[in-house]
C-alpha cells in the first residue's frame, strides 16, 4: 500500500516521452532472444542426458 501511495503522484505528474528503436537496438533484442533460446536448449540437453543416465541400467 505504501508503494502505491508514493508511486501514484509520480504517475499522475509524468509527461509523455518521445523515443524510438533504431536498427541496432532491434538487432540486439533479436540476438538476446536467440541467445536465450540457444542457452535454454543447451541447458535442457545437458540435464536430459543426466536424467536418462540416472535411470539407465548399469551393466
Amino acid at each position: 500500500m505504501n508503494v502505491l501511495m508514493y508511486c501514484l503522484p509520480l504517475m499522475a505528474t509524468s509527461t509523455p516521452c518521445c523515443a524510438y528503436l533504431d536498427a541496432g537496438s532491434s538487432s540486439m533484442l533479436l540476438q538476446l532472444l536467440f541467445g536465450g533460446v540457444a542457452g535454454g536448449l543447451v541447458f535442457l540437453k545437458i540435464y536430459f542426458r543426466r536424467l536418462v543416465s540416472f535411470f539407465k541400467a548399469k551393466k
